[in-house]
């Protein structure tokens, strides 16, 4: 009689993921599901000194998830002046 095989059905990667609290670390996938953009976006911003601030550790970059906040409160007071006029 032939066995029937185990299958692993795993539910789909969430396509973006809420931030984590401060001193968490994250990689640029991770950030980029945060800011539920592509991971391309944040490498730009990266060579042209824009949006959350990377550091490195060793030779791969991540970001802190409290700089990502402090970048989006940022963005959301330039946006409020924006929106204001």
């Amino acid at each position: 009689m032939a066995e029937t095989p185990n299958i692993v059905v795993q539910a789909p990667a969430p396509a973006f993921r809420p931030l984590p609290p401060d001193g968490c670390v994250l990689t640029t996938a991770e950030t980029a599901m945060v800011l539920r953009m592509p991971e391309k976006t944040l490498e730009w911003w990266r060579r042209e000194r824009r949006g959350p601030i990377p550091m490195r550790i060793g030779r791969h970059v991540r970001y802190r998830s409290e700089d990502v906040r402090t970048w989006l409160a940022q963005q959301a007071a330039a946006g409020e002046g924006w929106m204001a006029s």
